[in-house]
């Protein structure tokens, strides 16, 4: 073969080396990735974990406006997840997002549902500011996709609540749980979804402290739990804790104290009598005979409240403090100082290796020292 010749072919050699390499990735990138999608499936998700890992190093050598490179980010994010590594899923469809954007700009359904899933973490990991922020963005995407009375949009509402009373932006969360609650007014009416939606009203009303209307939606909430589902189910218990609450919120104790007596023995078989839901529940309980001075009736549910928390919770949790606290302050105006100071020397043994907000300690030391 002459030089001429071999020149000529050149091109032709290089490009069909450089298919046969790429057909060749192309079809180890599809075997990996089947096979983490089948790893995951029979929830073998380390292997999966490990083969996601494979298929998003070999992908990244198809561009980054490959599909390939899209399904990949997207496996490893999701099965992150689904591994509680949230800060790596976040970290990749942050990337999926930014590559979307660029890409793929017109794929806006995919695009609402990985802002979704960023917007979850956000709020599972307690940074509720930037979940609204994300949750906002996913609410405009849904309005212009799937419409505005849309059960997406609905719910993307019910988050933005949900996030707006965890960061006290009470009138926003209002706001917000108002849209949901005139979705489903028309798209679900008479249902216990309509109920939530009510109950969760309730709530922010009561924040900012509009009792009559947290009132009104609570008592609708129960009046629609109460049609639709069994005597004592657990949101019956829940319907009549929040009225409770709203009371005792009022200081209108007297009531408070009937409502809460009212629902307890269901609570004990919805909550279960040792449960954490059942401590916080005999503690809301305690304090209104605390502010209503009916001491000797508030102490024995803040000790059996106490005791329970002490045995499925984490120590330092805010309800613990709340409980310890209520504790010892009874025992102090009951003229048991000796007992209060127990109490908080108890409570701060309990907690010593704990994490414990300044504020929270702060609140205890001070009922110790007035424990002469």
């Amino acid at each position: 073969m002459n030089d001429s010749v071999r020149h000529s072919l050149l091109p032709i050699l290089v490009a069909c080396i450089f298919y046969t390499a790429s057909s060749a990735l192309a079809d180890s990138w599809e075997t990996t990735i089947c096979a983490a999608d089948t790893a995951e499936k029979v929830n073998n998700l380390e292997t999966a974990e490990k083969l996601y890992a494979a298929a998003l190093k070999q992908a990244e050598s198809f561009g980054e406006g490959d599909p390939r490179l899209f399904m990949s980010i997207r496996g490893m994010a999701d099965l992150y997840t689904r591994r509680g590594n949230l800060d790596k899923a976040q970290s990749l469809y942050l990337r999926y997002l930014t590559l979307a954007d660029h890409y793929a700009p017109q794929n806006r359904s995919d695009r609402l549902d990985i802002i979704i899933h960023i917007a979850s973490i956000s709020r599972s990991k307690g940074r509720m500011l930037e979940a609204i922020a994300y949750y906002r963005k996913a609410l405009a995407l849904a309005k212009q996709e799937l419409g505005e009375n849309s059960e997406q949009v609905a719910m993307l509402n019910a988050f933005i609540g949900y996030c707006c009373y965890f960061s006290r932006q009470y009138n926003e969360g209002i706001a917000a749980v108002k849209e949901t609650l005139r979705i489903h007014q028309m798209r679900q009416p008479d249902s216990l979804q309509l109920a939530n939606d009510l109950a969760q009203l309730a709530g922010l009303y009561g924040d900012v402290h509009d009792y009559a209307q947290a009132e009104a939606l609570g008592k609708q909430a129960m009046a629609i739990r109460k049609r639709l589902l069994k005597p004592g189910d657990v949101l019956i218990v829940r319907s009549i804790e929040g009225l409770a609450i709203n009371k005792a919120n009022q200081h209108k104790n007297d009531e408070a104290i009937a409502l809460f007596n009212e629902g307890f023995h269901m609570a004990e078989r919805a909550f279960g009598k040792d449960s954490s839901d059942m401590s916080v529940y005999m503690m809301q309980l305690a304090g209104a005979y605390q502010d209503k001075g009916d001491y000797n009736k508030a102490i024995p549910l803040y000790e059996k409240s106490l005791t329970i928390q002490k045995k499925v919770l984490k120590p330092g949790g805010d309800n613990s403090v709340r409980a310890a606290s209520g504790l010892a302050d009874c025992y102090q105006k009951s003229g048991n100082p000796g007992k209060a100071r127990q109490v908080c020397q108890d409570y701060l043994k309990w907690v010593a290796n704990a994490k414990v907000s300044d504020e929270a300690l702060s609140k205890i030391k001070n009922i110790l020292d007035k424990c002469h």
